[in-house]
């Protein structure tokens, strides 16, 4: 287990040093102290690794690797920051820092990380509780309650098939008896349940008819979608229960973070002087002013 954990923390990218408590880096056969950032954990050829390395270290992991015993994840991570040093030294001894493809990675490298950072300073402001609070108000608290049918319907290929269904349960027979009967999809067998459900999960015209029904009661006209022609009966409707904060927060703070982030680019990029050279200029429009040819002679 230790040899395949290992490799996996071997390949994993160090990222970024954060905010992260030094005290969690402490190897286990130390006595428990309070560790500073620049505390050094091993030397490879001269050069220290710290408490702050390893901190940047752990904070680069998956999730499956940050829920370790510390005891345990510490020490392979020490590991992982000597083998990385140990191949970097040899790499520069092999002038593999003075080769041109390595410095184009690592302005590529510089690039993101300038990127990442400018964002992430900026999101920082923006994601604020009080603007989470906000969205919650105007995408939550203030829109009115959302609803689901639960609803059964009958489905056949024509419309006066679907008719023929209508006039039967309009006789008396049983909804469910004639789904079972003529229906043509899986929910045949559940007499056309189809559970409930939100607007958004069925294709338009089903949603529009089935949400326009009050419950108990049939549609009288066929609606037709692109699998064919439906006969629908609303069983009943059901209130969706309005999501806490501490519920809807995670994603309220995804779409902030997406909208300030397409915000900001678009704002960069609108300031930028950008020329796109992998496609042909357009076509030039003419003048509005330009007088036009003469009509040709016969």
């Amino acid at each position: 287990m230790r040899k395949t954990l290992y490799a996996g923390l071997l390949a994993l990218p160090l990222a970024a040093p954060p905010a992260w408590s030094p005290a969690l880096a402490q190897a286990p056969a130390q006595p428990p102290q309070a560790a500073t950032e620049d505390q050094v954990l091993a030397r490879v050829n001269d050069r220290p690794i710290t408490v702050a390395d390893v901190a940047a270290a752990a904070q680069g992991l998956p999730e499956e690797y940050r829920g370790m015993p510390q005891a345990m994840l510490m020490p392979l991570l020490l590991d992982q920051l000597i083998s990385q040093r140990v191949i970097a030294d040899a790499a520069r001894a092999a002038g593999v820092d003075r080769t041109d493809s390595f410095r184009r990675r690592m302005a590529r490298a510089e690039e993101e990380t300038l990127a990442q950072t400018y964002v992430g300073e900026r999101l920082e402001a923006v994601l604020t509780e009080d603007a989470l609070r906000a969205r919650f108000k105007a995408e939550v608290t203030d829109k009115p309650a959302a609803f689901r049918v639960c609803a059964r319907h009958i489905l056949v290929a024509s419309e006066a098939d679907a008719r023929a269904a209508i006039a039967e349960i309009g006789r008396g027979a049983d909804f469910a008896a004639v789904a079972r009967a003529r229906s043509s999809d899986g929910s045949r067998a559940q007499g056309g349940d189809l559970g409930c459900f939100g607007r958004e999960e069925m294709v338009a015209p089903f949603a529009e008819a089935a949400f326009a029904l009050p419950p108990g009661q049939m549609s009288q006209n066929p609606v037709q979608t692109q699998f064919g022609w439906h006969v629908i009966r609303v069983e009943r409707r059901e209130e969706q229960a309005k999501p806490s904060f501490e519920q809807a927060a995670p994603q309220l703070r995804r779409e902030l973070a997406e909208t300030s982030i397409n915000a900001l680019v678009e704002q960069l990029r609108g300031q930028a002087k950008i020329e796109r050279l992998d496609q042909p200029p357009p076509a030039p429009r003419p003048a509005l002013d330009a007088t036009p040819p003469p009509p040709a002679r016969r």
